[in-house]
């Protein structure tokens, strides 16, 4: 049975180190390394690799960027030329079946100008790719990946009633999928201190209003609004709580509290607030 293990192991570490040596190449940058959720193409090494905390301006169109912070890798890859040199909409086309793959999305694709856009919403992080061709030249290009932590937040009835005391509303950021108005698992816990506020105030009433950021058409980001207050209200009613002490309302982008220029004002603008009534 020991020998089998010892055997078990060896086998393990070979498979380790055969994985590795596939995605590498004798040029690569010491140090250096794929991001772990996009392998590279075949015949390409990495020139250049940087890896820390920083932001990035991702291009959602040719005038149009946008800013990004969170974990950032950075990887600059050159053809090794011991192959046909792949076209740069060859390229481009492989990491964007290679990010459909995984579950992400095409964000913009522009092969006149040299790059691509995607976007991955991942359960507890939203990632972002960038594809930069440099000088149109297809032997070499760049990624930039940064993974941006969703907002968490640690509420209790407590916490609301101090707010509806003192100010009247308590934001939540409860987390949903992208356009869609399903709480996401990490975010429960917030729709279940509503529902122990309620509890512990039996004569309490309050609204569910849903915000949006600026982002995209007005009147769809409304009924977006309003579609994910519904949800938090039927949550909250499906816990026992009566229907004559709860509403709900969407706002869209209509009452922001943050500035919308800004990424870090957006994402505090996308929340659910619980109103006194």
């Amino acid at each position: 049975m020991k020998n089998w293990s010892i055997l078990s192991l060896l086998l393990f570490l070979i498979s380790k180190i055969a994985a590795q040596t596939q995605n590498s190449h004798p040029k690569d940058k010491v140090g250096a390394a794929d991001h772990p959720m996009i392998t590279r193409m075949s015949h390409f090494y990495i020139a250049d690799y940087l890896s820390n905390y920083d932001a990035f301006e991702f291009r959602l169109s040719s005038a149009k960027r946008q800013r990004v912070e969170g974990k950032r890798t950075r990887i600059y890859y050159k053809h090794d030329k011991s192959s046909p040199e792949p076209s740069v909409l060859q390229i481009m086309r492989n990491y964007e079946n290679a990010i459909k793959h995984i579950g992400g999305k095409t964000i913009a694709i522009e092969e006149r100008y040299g790059y691509a856009t995607f976007r991955l919403d991942r359960e507890k992080d939203t990632v972002w790719v960038s594809l930069s061709n440099f000088l149109y030249n297809p032997i070499q290009f760049q990624l930039d990946i940064v993974e941006r932590e969703a907002m968490m937040q640690e509420v209790t009835a407590r916490d609301i009633l101090k707010g509806l005391e003192t100010d009247g509303f308590y934001g939540l950021y409860i987390l949903f999928d992208t356009n869609s108005d399903q709480v996401k698992p990490e975010s429960v816990p917030l729709v279940r201190a509503i529902v122990d506020l309620l509890k512990q105030n039996p004569s309490l009433r309050v609204s569910i209003d849903g915000h949006t950021d600026n982002v995209g058409d007005a009147a769809y980001n409304k009924a977006l609004s309003e579609r994910r207050a519904r949800t938090v209200y039927n949550l909250v009613l499906q816990q026992g709580i009566p229907a004559n002490r709860l509403q709900y309302r969407g706002f869209g982008s209509e009452v922001p509290i943050a500035d919308n220029r800004k990424e870090s004002g957006r994402a505090q603008n996308r929340r659910v607030e619980v109103v006194k009534l």
